[in-house]
């Protein structure tokens, strides 16, 4: 008797869990508890099942399905009883393996059925229980996990133990989601009528999280049988690899991305551990759904192995870029800023130390070894195998997912925020992967945006307006035309503002005596090339996404600019920049804008006229006086400094400037002491190229301001030490304080006395400035700046807002915008 019941153990308990589930099944409970002990005791059953060798025939088996259907027509549809309906789909399972048990693909395939099968049955009202289709993955695995040599797998046994803790916590978050609970009494048959996105949502990941619980705890159970009892598995022709990996791989799987939901969240919040009861929020579950619809997607194209390590790849990218740049500009990663992966591996080197490198050097060389000695491992593992059947499953769930993220209906009722002004917040509150995934989808919206009503008949209306404004000044001739000198000084910024902290020099005494205004500048602590934008086209980036590089994404063609205006009116224009001349394309953009020539890093000495990690300012005043005595011709002259280029800390062997602070720490001491110690040699650098001016026969304006504010911080932060200095009215609100963004402007000249400018202006502003002063002929669409000036002197994204651009001058300013950079150029035609 004990031998025959140790040889019939499982068939024993199936049975009495099959009577057991059917007789409870009789009668209705509203209790969470207990239907969610149903719902286990059915997947278990479900699982048990599958390992279950009965031998049936085939035409036995159509009978007692044929056998089944009838009697449920008997009792009819609203008297379904769980015994019926699990003979229709034990049926349904033993003739579907039957028939394509040599499929390597089967388990998958029917995994990602269930899947599409709870979208549709939820998006399209369905009414009719697919317990059939979403338990058959379940019976699978019991069918495919039968065999033998399992058994000595003690390494997944532990793995998949340790999976469960998981799984408890992640349902215990879901849970605490509103609403949650509701969706489980539908569960046990899956009769599925949901009326909302969020109870579909719900039924999904509560489904997945707790059918991968009981899974696990039901194959532990079964490895206590199979020392009971050895069965062999008609998956036979299966690798072992393929039969070890699908519960753990399906386990570890949703615990991965959940956690890369989860440090996303992290990463955007800048913390390291945010608050663990609230992972997996409704939110954070639809970022997760976006994470596994990528990953069918991919392994379906690459098979596995290849797809497994690409989506791995990708995602620690994108986490690794949105770390990167909110650490400098406080700003998530965006799609577009792909443009950028050269200029920020240019930047990135600046703070690597030798520690990093011999890192990353003895890493690489490491990696290389390993895959000279597995190479043929390497390239047999990651060979695509494209998974053509599943792809066209991953296909439809990839479909339904986009019809969800794409109506607005949904989205609202989800609480998903979806505005034409990106940013943090809205990552923030939306989701990383959300955030992209509008991004993305609406890649040419964000990039152009274009003004309702543009043609040549708007811009037409936009040049009769500004004609007609008799207190603007159109055009205007000089009999000698004076060189021109604009100097966008890195990072320049009168540090004596900061309170609590005391220099042993005045650091911009020369430039304090010339300053006429200051800027505004659209960008904090990096981000150069939109200021130059701004300085040369008359542009702005308050048109622009956060983000968005003009220098890499729009210049695509010739745009006008100062530049080109000089050019027309005789100028040798030259652009100076002591760095690599592709930075930010200025080798291309610099010609699409009109100047004759652009010098370089290489135009320098490489040897003596460096100063730290950068090249001297005053080498650059140098190679500025060389160009203006060169030649006949006026000269315009726009000129990019580098030398205060951050980081600051240890900059400098020896420093200028001494300063001394109670509030800073010895690494903040450091970095300001050598941030003002290159701001005082800048000041020294403008004061040698106004001196050898002043005496000189050719008339001359000089412009100088600061791009933006620096990066002080320990050693990428970017307001430690603004912070420890109190240097901000809210330190929770930072973006939006106008000392952000507040540099100096000054301007000399030596042939005329110059007015002082509106006491902020944007650097747009600076552009129609520079034309008007220098006496040249100019397009009149430049003649808008001069209408802002009087309302919006400066237009920044962080504190004007963008209820403005209701306003009729802001809508004639983006239409001309539009014009210039992607559309037809019709204001080039006068």
């Amino acid at each position: 008797m004990v031998a025959w019941i140790r040889a019939n153990i499982k068939n024993l308990i199936v049975s009495f869990l099959f009577l057991s589930i059917s007789y409870i099944n009789f009668f209705s409970f509203t209790d969470t508890r207990m239907i969610l002990s149903i719902i286990a005791g059915e997947i278990f059953l479900t699982f048990m099942v599958g390992t279950v060798e009965l031998h049936l025939d085939k035409k036995l088996i159509i009978f007692l399905l044929l056998l089944s259907i009838l009697a449920n027509v008997l009792v009819g549809y609203n008297k379904l009883y769980f015994f019926n309906l699990f003979l229709i789909s034990y049926a349904v399972w033993c003739l579907i393996t039957t028939f394509t048990d040599k499929s390597k693909e089967l388990f998958l395939i029917s995994f990602v059925t269930s899947i599409a099968t709870i979208y549709l049955a939820s998006l399209m009202y369905i009414k009719i229980p697919i317990f059939t289709i979403v338990f058959y993955p379940i019976y699978l695995l019991g069918h495919i996990l039968q065999d033998d040599s399992f058994s000595k797998s003690i390494l997944q046994d532990i793995l998949i133990a340790l999976c469960i803790p998981f799984d408890v916590f992640f349902l215990n978050c879901i849970f605490r989601i509103e609403g949650s609970y509701s969706v489980i009494q539908n569960m046990s048959i899956f009769k599925m009528y949901n009326s909302d996105i969020k109870t579909l949502l719900l039924t999904l990941f509560i489904w997945l999280i707790y059918s991968s619980l009981c899974i696990s705890i039901s194959y532990l159970v079964y490895r206590i049988f199979s020392s009971i009892q050895k069965k062999k598995s008609h998956f036979t022709d299966l690798p072992r690899e393929y039969k070890k990996s699908l519960i753990l791989s399906i386990n570890s799987k949703l615990i991965f991305t959940a956690f890369i939901v989860y440090f996303s969240d992290c990463i955007l919040k800048k913390q390291l551990i945010t608050d663990l009861n609230k992972i997996l929020n409704i939110h954070q579950l639809i970022n997760l759904m976006i994470l596994l619809m990528v990953y069918i997607v991919i392994i379906s194209l690459l098979g596995e192995n290849l797809g497994r390590i690409t989506f791995y790849l990708l995602i620690s990218i994108i986490l690794i870029a949105n770390m990167v740049k909110l650490s400098f500009f406080d700003e998530p990663f965006y799609p577009w800023e792909v443009y950028l992966m050269k200029d920020a591996f240019m930047i990135g080197i600046r703070y690597i130390n030798y520690r990093t490198v011999i890192g990353i050097a003895g890493s690489s060389i490491l990696l290389i070894i390993l895959a000279i000695k597995f190479r043929k491992y390497i390239v047999q593992s990651l060979a695509p195998k494209p998974r053509f059947n599943m792809l066209i499953l991953a296909l439809v769930i990839f479909a339904m997912n986009i019809y969800i993220l794409d109506n607005s209906e949904y989205l609202s009722d989800l609480g998903i925020g979806k505005s034409w002004y990106t940013g943090k917040e809205e990552a923030v509150d939306n989701g990383l992967f959300v955030e992209n995934f509008f991004l993305i989808k609406d890649y040419d919206e964000y990039i152009s945006d274009k003004p309702e009503g543009y043609s040549k008949e708007s811009i037409t209306s936009v040049i009769d307006k500004l004609s007609k404004c008799n207190d603007i000044k159109v055009s205007s001739e000089v009999s000698m035309k004076p060189n021109v000198i604009v100097i966008m000084s890195e990072s320049f910024w009168d540090a004596t503002q900061l309170k609590g902290v005391t220099f042993d020099r005045d650091i911009v005494e020369n430039v304090r005596k010339d300053i006429k205004g200051s800027i505004v500048s659209p960008v904090f602590g990096g981000g150069t090339a939109n200021v130059e934008f701004e300085a040369l086209t008359g542009l702005s980036n308050y048109f622009t996404n956060p983000g968005v590089i003009p220098y890499n994404v729009y210049l695509r063609r010739p745009t006008p600019s100062i530049a080109s205006v000089f050019n027309k009116n005789d100028y040798d224009t030259v652009a100076i920049h002591p760095n690599d001349k592709t930075f930010y394309n200025r080798d291309k953009v610099y010609k699409y804008m009109g100047f004759n020539r652009f010098i370089d890093i290489d135009g320098f000495d490489k040897e003596k006229d460096f100063k730290g990690t950068n090249i001297a300012d005053e080498k650059l005043m140098d190679m500025i006086l060389n160009q203006i005595s060169s030649g006949d011709k006026p000269k315009f002259i726009f000129a990019v400094t580098m030398q205060n280029h951050d980081p600051y800390l240890n900059e400098y062997s020896k420093l200028e400037v001494k300063t001394s602070s109670k509030n800073l720490n010895e690494a903040e001491m450091s970095i300001l002491s050598n941030y003002a110690s290159g701001i005082y040699d800048a000041d020294r650098a403008f004061q040698k190229l106004i001196s050898s001016l002043k005496n000189s026969d050719k008339p001359t304006l000089v412009y100088y301001f600061g791009d933006h504010l620096p990066r002080l911080g320990k050693p990428i932060g970017v307001y430690d030490v603004y912070n420890a200095l109190n240097y901000f009215n809210d330190k929770e609100k930072i973006d939006t304080d106008i000392n952000s963004y507040i540099t100096p402007l000054a301007i000399w000249s030596n042939y005329k006395d110059i007015s002082p400018v509106a006491s902020k202006i944007s650097p747009a502003q600076l552009s129609l400035h520079i034309l008007k002063e220098s006496g040249v002929s100019y397009p009149i669409y430049f003649n808008i700046l001069e209408r802002l000036n009087k309302e919006h002197p400066y237009l920044q994204n962080h504190l004007n807002g963008k209820d403005i651009q209701n306003e009729e001058l802001v809508k004639d300013y983006k239409l001309i915008q539009y014009d210039l950079l992607f559309g037809s150029q019709y204001l080039n035609e006068d």
